[in-house]
This record gives structure tokens, sequence and C-alpha cells, in this order.
């Protein structure tokens, strides 16, 4: 028999018993295949932040029972799709990285939502984030898209990870404008272009991509860090631009942009 679990801020998984700590309970590695593994974790009241990753969960429907969750971690599960997060609307982040989820489905009224990390999945299409007006940090590296879209109505972004995918064209960030950050390293690029409104932008990486010229950078006149390592680029073309150093990384930053401005004789 359990005793008093929730009024003194206890869960109990196999025979243990767990506290939730300042709204924070860890579950991190518990080898949990069900939540209902997990005796008293829907009646925590104060629970807010809730870490289950590295665990073998398929199914988290039982979530929904946790109104007040602003935090959610699953990171390294056996999930394959998100759905069951839809009912959890006061989440602002929420992490499912490492798992086998295919479809981007589920957010639409998750609104809150400041950081998401969907990283290291199988999804090919960037969609169903419609309603996501804070979304501030967004993770979709090491999946299989192809084509940047759907990110229109995401004027909050900041940092946008798209690393470790198959882009061959950038588009679709014309309405980014506040981005700051923008990782685009290992995937197809042929071309530097896509960037003309975002010019609160200050931290881009090309690494690793199949770019051969230095362009499309004139309105970047925050930019603080630029990598253009892994390029076929030409000798010439990284010395007009100032030299980058081993890791890629622009040696001066400014000359990037001024080789790109066009009223500019190089």
């Amino acid at each position: 028999m359990i005793r008093s679990i929730n009024t003194e801020g206890w869960v109990e998984l196999r025979g243990e018993q767990i506290p939730v700590e300042k709204g924070t309970l860890n579950l991190a590695g518990m080898h949990i295949r069900d939540l209902d593994e997990v005796h008293g974790l829907y009646s925590v009241k104060s629970l807010k932040k809730l870490n289950l990753s590295e665990n073998y969960l398929v199914d988290i429907s039982g979530l929904a029972k946790i109104e007040n969750l602003e935090e959610l971690s699953l990171f390294n599960n056996k999930l394959r799709d998100m759905r069951d997060v839809k009912l959890l609307r006061n989440l602002k982040s929420l992490t499912l990285s490492r798992n086998k989820i295919v479809d981007i489905a589920g957010l639409e009224n998750c609104e809150k939502i400041a950081e998401l990390f969907l990283d290291d999945n199988s999804i090919n299409e960037i969609r169903g984030l419609e309603t996501l007006a804070h979304l501030r940090i967004l993770w979709l590296g090491d999946n299989r898209i192809h084509e940047i879209k759907g990110l229109d109505r995401l004027a909050a972004l900041e940092e946008l990870y798209l690393g470790y995918n198959g882009i061959s064209k950038i588009t679709g960030l014309d309405h980014l404008v506040n981005l700051r950050e923008l990782v685009l390293f290992y995937n197809d690029i042929v071309d530097i272009e896509g960037f003309d409104n975002l010019m609160n932008l200050e931290n881009l990486n090309l690494n690793h991509n199949r770019i051969k010229e230095i362009k499309g950078l004139g309105n970047l006149r925050k930019l603080k860090t630029i990598a253009v390592g892994k390029n076929p680029l030409p000798e010439q073309e990284i010395k007009r631009c100032g030299g980058v150093d081993k890791e890629g990384l622009a040696l001066d930053p400014v000359k990037f942009y001024l080789a790109c401005r066009k009223e500019v004789v190089t």
C-alpha cells in the first residue's frame, strides 16, 4: 500500500519513493516502459517539470492528466508520434529528441511553447507549428528534411537548428526577423541565399555543404560569427573575405559581410 505519496510530494517506482522537489520530478534513466509503473504520478498537483529521458516509453497518453506541466523531457525514448502532448496546454519547453517521430502533430493547443527540441528523429517535413507564436528555440537537426518551410508564423523565433538534413536550397526564412542563430551544417546547400530579411542574425553555421561562392550576406549587419568550413570554396574566395580558422569560422565576420555589399569594390 502506498501511503501519503502526493501529500508529501513523492511518487513510487518499484518500491522506491522519489521526491518531487520544487515542482520538479526526475525519472531519467529509470528503465520505465509504462507510465503506470510510476504510482501517484498523475496526482502530484505541484508538478511543473518532468524528466522522463532515457527510458523505453512508447505511449505517453497519461501525461494529459498533469495539467500544470510546463517542462517535459522525453529525450531518447521509443515514441513514434507526439499527438499525446496536445492536451498539455501549459507546456513551455518540450524535448522529444532521439525518438522515432515521423510527423510533427499535436501541438495546436500548446501555444505557450517557447522551446521545442525534435532533433534526431525521422521527420521529413516541417509543419504543424503554426500556432506556436511564442516559440524562440527550435531544434530540427538530424532528421530527413529536404525543404525549409512551415515557419512563416514563427516571428518570435531566435534560434533555429537544421543541421544534418538533406536541404539543398535556403528558403522559407523571410518572416524570421528576430532570428539570432541559424545552424545549417551538414546539408547539401549550394548557394548562400534567402537571408535578406534576417537583419538580426548574429551566428550562422554553413559548415559541410556544397558552397562555392561567398555571397548573400550583405544585409547581415549584426553578424558576429560565420562558419563556412568543409565547403568546396576556392582558396582565393576565402582570402577575399579575410580567411577562416581550422574550424571554418571566419577570422573577421565583418569582412564576409562587406564582401557581399554591392557598393564595396573587391
